[in-house]
Order: structure tokens, then sequence, then C-alpha cells
């Protein structure tokens, strides 16, 4: 738990073709266009990577929240993870564009 709230990580071992299908079905089909992608290095604890990312942009957040977000056209972010390769997305609206780290 982050902020007393619960949050689920799609985190994929051996099917990528979940992987796949869930940022088809799940994320872009509803609007998650913008993406950063990136892989967490062999020396970095996956979990922690987790913790951080998930801290940093503020996904664990309850099902309200993200309804009210929509509402007040803030952009809503999830992430999801296959192994070390690892996606955040973004939907059009509101300010976390510009703060989505870059790959370089």
């Amino acid at each position: 738990m982050i902020g007393g709230a619960q949050w689920y990580i799609g985190v994929w071992r051996h099917q990528s073709a979940g992987f796949v299908q869930q940022l088809a079905v799940a994320y872009v089909a509803n609007g998650y266009w913008f993406y950063v992608t990136g892989r967490v290095p062999e020396s970095k604890d996956l979990a922690s990577v987790d913790h951080k990312i998930v801290s940093q942009y503020d996904i664990a957040v309850s099902k309200w929240t993200r309804t009210r977000r929509k509402q007040a056209g803030q952009a809503r972010v999830q992430y999801l993870r296959y192994g070390r390769f690892f996606v955040i997305l973004a939907t059009h609206t509101g300010s976390i564009r510009s703060s989505l780290p870059r790959e370089s």
C-alpha cells in the first residue's frame, strides 16, 4: 500500500501476449495514448522501482479519485511492467504529460 490505497501493477513474467493485450484492450482503447517505456537495470530491485514510479506519478489512488481527475480534465496515469521492461501510460488531458520522463 502507498498512501493508504491499494494498487495493482500488471506484472507479466512468461506471457508477453497478456502484456500486449492489456495495453491494447484496457489502456490504449480507453484513451491512454501517451507513453514512456524503460527498462529496469539488473542492479535495481524491481519492487523498489515499482514503488518509486507509483509514488512519483501518484498512481496509487482509488477508482473514485481517478474518476474525479477525469471529470476535472486531469490526466490519468497507469504503470505496467513485463519482467524488467515497463510502460508508463497517460491520457491526453492534464499537465502530467509535461512531467513524464523523456526517453534519451
